[in-house]
């Protein structure tokens, strides 16, 4: 009990902050040349759930991962971008910051939706996709985004109270946002350092009401054109393994579907050796 009490500090950002279109945003780097993969993270994550992933993906190039608009290190004011589209249109000006002209933008669940709209909106700057159990098609709320868009005063009042931030780590566990071998709490923990920082729980709020207004559907997917690899972990609680055949089915470009037994929703978190490898190959034979 005294563990779910403690307060962890955050750390000083790993990165460099960088601001794009009047938006602080948090970028950190690996690799001794310019990046060639840009990693987007989920909803209510941040860049550290790349740091295993990361080295693996620097033997081989360099590599990027930046905070999204009200979570990590990044701005958390009232003013941030807060849909999927939104933080798409600030990417070209984190590859502006970067160095590059094009990179292969790899996201994670709310970070797949908006690299398909980066690819969408922005084609010339996205060499091609990898997409994790991306957020895509509509869906019904989960109970926690429903109280948010509903009742959001109360929904922070709750997830700051002593019950609701001892319930944190269970929550993530049932969202399958715990990779195996990982302790919830500490997790939890680390989610509650970042909602804590000012701004913090107000734009989680924010960002994930306005993620489910803005969707990539069938007729954005369609419009997509580069080449896409896909990842889905067939023990996914968050996002149906049949939505996996269906993008890469309805992509307007050449796709591929890596389905993995066992995996949960955070593949790259789960299997990270697995994850860096066939993205390597994947993007060398393409020449990206």
């Amino acid at each position: 009990m005294q563990v779910k009490r403690r307060r962890l500090e955050r750390p000083a950002p790993p990165g460099q902050l960088v601001e794009v279109l009047g938006t602080p945003l948090h970028v950190v780097r690996a690799g001794a040349t310019p990046p060639r993969v840009l990693l987007l993270h989920g909803y209510l994550s941040h860049t550290g759930a790349w740091s295993h992933v990361m080295p693996l993906l620097a033997e081989r190039g360099g590599v990027a991962a930046v905070d999204l608009p009200g979570h990590g290190y990044s701005d958390m004011s009232e003013r941030i971008p807060a849909s999927p589209g939104e933080m798409a249109r600030l990417l070209p000006g984190v590859l502006d910051h970067l160095g590059v002209e094009r990179v292969v933008l790899a996201g994670h669940s709310l970070g797949g939706a908006v690299a398909l709209f980066a690819a969408a909106l922005a084609p010339e700057r996205v060499a091609g996709l990898v997409l994790i159990s991306p957020f895509v098609y509509p869906q019904p709320a989960p109970p926690g985004l429903r109280m948010a868009a509903r009742w959001p005063d109360l929904f922070r009042r709750l997830f700051a109270s002593p019950p609701g931030r001892a319930g944190v780590g269970y929550l993530l566990q049932r969202a399958s946002s715990v990779p195996p071998g990982e302790d919830p709490r500490l997790r939890a923990m680390t989610l509650l350092a970042h909602l804590d920082a000012p701004g913090g729980w107000r734009s989680a709020q924010r960002t994930g009401v306005a993620a489910l207004t803005e969707i990539p559907d069938s007729a954005l997917v369609a419009g997509v054109r580069q080449p896409c690899l896909v990842f889905w972990g067939l023990a996914d609680a968050v996002r149906p393994v049949e939505m996996g055949a269906r993008l890469c089915s309805e992509l307007g470009g050449e796709s591929s579907l890596v389905q993995v037994q066992g995996v949960g929703h955070n593949l790259h978190e789960e299997q990270p050796a697995l994850f860096a490898q066939r993205v390597v190959s994947w993007a060398d034979e393409r020449g990206l």
